[in-house]
């Protein structure tokens, strides 16, 4: 990633994988990025995330070292079907095969979540380090003006706003339509904004559009 040579000035609110990935990104791109965490403690809690091949190719351009993750390395997969019981054996590598940089991982989402921080954070790399400000609870937003205002009242102006809070963010953009943008010519043909409920009751919005392939 190269740096540019107009840097912009970024915010980001959440700290969360998601956040911590769009701010090494804009890390590498020059950009001057600041992330405002709600949370008093840089905890990130959850389970074990299995991070694919596609993922592993985005973390590696980051500088992710994989070792500091504490991985396990997927050697197989077992597809189960729930109705007939059977079961099928798919993607096995060799147990002696030697890691390769892409290797599909698995890895608890606090040690993704360290590892992430150390890059953003760590003095070496391409780019301005990014400055996490925690216990920084964004109250409201004017995403065309690139302000957010804190719970402190202070009030922060950059070039660009990104929300990686997630379902936090529902109360700023309660007047809001949600419609996937095109980024170029292409319009998309259809597009979905709902929930998906999960079987701990948690519920997750989801966003997709999709654009048919033009000849």
């Amino acid at each position: 990633m190269s740096s540019t040579q107009n840097p912009l000035k970024i915010t980001i609110v959440g700290a969360g994988i998601g956040g911590l990935s769009a701010a090494i990104a804009l890390r590498h791109s020059g950009h001057v990025t600041q992330v405002f965490e709600r949370l008093e403690a840089d905890i990130e809690l959850g389970a074990a995330l299995s991070v694919q091949e596609n993922a592993m190719r985005v973390l590696n351009r980051f500088g992710i070292n994989p070792e500091n993750m504490k991985p396990v390395y997927a050697r197989g997969l077992v597809g189960f079907n729930p109705i007939t019981g059977e079961s099928r054996e798919v993607l096995l590598v060799p147990q002696d095969a030697a890691p390769a940089p892409t290797d599909t991982l698995l890895v608890h989402r606090s040690d993704l979540h360290e590892e992430l921080k150390r890059v953003a954070l760590s003095p070496d790399g391409n780019g301005p380090p990014v400055h996490i400000r925690l216990g920084c609870k964004v109250v409201s937003c004017e995403p065309e003006a690139g302000i957010v205002v804190l719970d402190s009242g202070e009030t922060i102006a950059a070039d660009l706003v990104i929300g990686a809070d997630g379902l936090q963010a529902r109360d700023m953009f309660t007047d809001t339509s949600f419609f996937v943008q095109p980024s170029s010519s292409r319009s998309f043909d259809h597009t979905s904004w709902g929930t998906l409920r999960m079987r701990s009751q948690q519920v997750y919005l989801a966003v997709a559009a999709y654009s048919r392939l033009l000849q």
